[in-house]
């Protein structure tokens, strides 16, 4: 984590320097208010800011209620160093929009200590954030799908009852983890997706694929996990910008505004499908837990190929009103696994909710829950509180959504802890 030291006096900041840097922080120095404040407006602005009090120019105060003043993309954490020890000092300092207050000079295991609680702050802003972002995404996403239902005279999508209740497993591959979920299901699922949306002109061929996954220059994802079968399924919906852009204008009446407005046009109609398919696999008393939001991406935000296995994999060509779109299914099977509080991963999700005994009426995780760091740090002090193991049934998402939410599966270091 990147860290602001703001003093004036050279020796301090050496000081504050060589501190941060064997405490495992990365510093960025400033020497005056007017300094920190270019740095805090760059794209990558540290998160946490550790400022005197008595500068030259802008004072530490003064700075403070700059900061808060600007429309940063995060709201930093202030700590705010002083020689000054009045409450009345105390309370301006705070006042002014700083969140800690330490006395100068500072003792090394109360700065730590500090530290370790403006990165879990910093870290549940990141999280509300990021949803904050997501859910604004997923409305405006929302509001193209009720559109394009209106403007293509369909309706919303529902699995066909007559259909769900078949249990033919043909077409799967025989080497994917069990499911009752066939090719022919997911052939039913395109085409009540279409028909839904008023598309009548659809052609669906489905295929088995090997070796190597080549992807497209536009695409699709959503991912979920089915229990009790303990599999992972990746839809992936692929396109070129030629094919996209076509079916957008014919289904919209407009041109898309941008890659943005393409990519949300395909994570919809990959949505309606996956709808479908989920819904059949519910009538047959599956449960799903879909931890992520589907997403559009273009071929050039991915940094490496994705971890697609190069065995049989499920493919299907479809024709839309003569443009063509292809979809990929990936099995990947997702063993529930029970750990400790120790030796949880940040990747891990919760397969059950979270409830240490019948005192507890309210879970205190929810099924689903992403383990972040501050989840993890939370089960391990509620561990340690108790006296006792935890023992808690987690899964991994596959190795196609780690990639592609690196925001939120991060991994972290394993702790070997007894809790």
């Amino acid at each position: 984590m990147k860290i602001l030291a703001v003093d004036d006096n050279a020796v301090a900041r050496a000081v504050l320097k060589a501190f941060l840097e064997k405490s495992g922080y990365s510093p960025v120095i400033a020497e005056d208010g007017e300094a920190a404040l270019k740095v805090m407006q760059e794209p990558d602005a540290p998160q946490v800011v550790v400022l005197d009090w008595m500068m030259p120019g802008i004072s530490g105060p003064a700075l403070c209620t700059k900061l808060r003043s600007l429309n940063l993309a995060h709201r930093p954490y202030i700590i705010l160093l002083t020689a000054k020890h009045d409450k009345t000092d105390i309370a301006a300092g705070l006042d002014a929009g700083a969140d800690e207050f330490i006395s100068k000079p500072f003792n090394q295991v109360e700065m730590l200590a500090r530290l370790r609680a403006a990165r879990r702050a910093v870290e549940y802003d990141n999280e509300l954030q990021q949803r904050i972002e997501e859910l604004a995404a997923l409305v405006e996403r929302h509001k193209m799908l009720e559109d394009l239902i209106a403007k293509n005279g369909g309706s919303t999508p529902t699995a066909s009852p007559a259909h769900s209740a078949a249990r033919n497993v043909r077409g799967q591959p025989s080497d994917a983890p069990s499911l009752e979920l066939s090719t022919a299901d997911i052939d039913q699922a395109i085409r009540h997706a279409c028909s839904g949306l008023g598309w009548t002109e659809v052609a669906v061929s489905a295929q088995s694929a090997a070796g190597p996954y080549k992807r497209s220059p536009l695409m699709a994802w959503a991912g979920f996990f089915v229990d009790p079968s303990q599999v992972w399924l990746d839809f992936i919906l692929e396109a070129n910008a030629d094919s996209a852009s076509q079916l957008f204008e014919k289904s919209m009446r407009k041109r898309p505004a941008n890659d943005r407005a393409l990519l949300d046009y395909l994570a919809e109609i990959l949505n309606l499908v996956t709808l479908n398919a989920r819904s059949t696999l519910e009538d047959r008393e599956y449960t799903m837990i879909a931890p992520f939001l589907s997403r559009g991406l273009l071929l050039g935000s991915l940094s490496a190929a994705l971890p697609i296995p190069t065995t049989t994999r499920e493919t299907f060509s479809i024709t839309i009103a003569g443009v063509s779109l292809g979809m990929t299914l990936v099995r990947h099977a997702c063993p529930v696994r029970q750990k400790t509080a120790g030796q949880l991963n940040r990747s891990d999700i919760l397969a059950a909710p979270f409830q240490p005994s019948d005192t507890y009426q309210i879970p205190l995780l929810n099924r689903g829950t992403i383990l972040s760091d501050r989840f993890i740090e939370r089960l391990i002090a509620f561990a340690r509180s108790e006296g006792v193991p935890l023992k808690i049934d987690v899964f991994e998402p596959s190795p196609v959504a780690v990639q592609l939410n690196p925001q939120r599966v991060e991994r972290r270091p394993l702790v070997q802890d007894d809790f």
